[in-house]
């Protein structure tokens, strides 16, 4: 039987969770160039899509936090995507730790 073709083939559950987060790009030194508050779509233990503003290139590094889980973790830009309703979004992949879902 063949697999069922498609994008959102993952290994791992995707949960349609409304994360709070601030999404923060950071120089090399650390220091802040841009943030923003925003939600994600869905969020699974190593990646999430985020609804955002912010005009940020693949493979760009972010620095996530959410109050919420008392967590920050730093991702990789995977895919910038518009959905159906017009807002932009960004793919990330964890890098540094996995999220407690």
């Amino acid at each position: 039987t063949p697999l069922p073709s498609g994008d959102d083939q993952r290994d791992l559950t995707r949960h349609n969770i409304a994360v709070d987060m601030r999404v923060e790009i950071v120089d090399p030194s650390g220091e802040v160039i841009e943030s923003e508050h925003t939600v994600t779509e869905n969020i699974s233990v190593r990646g999430a899509t985020l609804f955002t503003t912010l005009e940020i290139p693949l493979g760009r590094f972010v620095r996530l936090t959410s109050e919420q889980y008392r967590i920050t973790v730093h991702a990789a830009i995977r895919e910038r995507t518009t959905g159906a309703d017009g807002v932009p979004r960004i793919h990330v992949e964890f890098i540094d730790k996995e999220w407690p879902l």
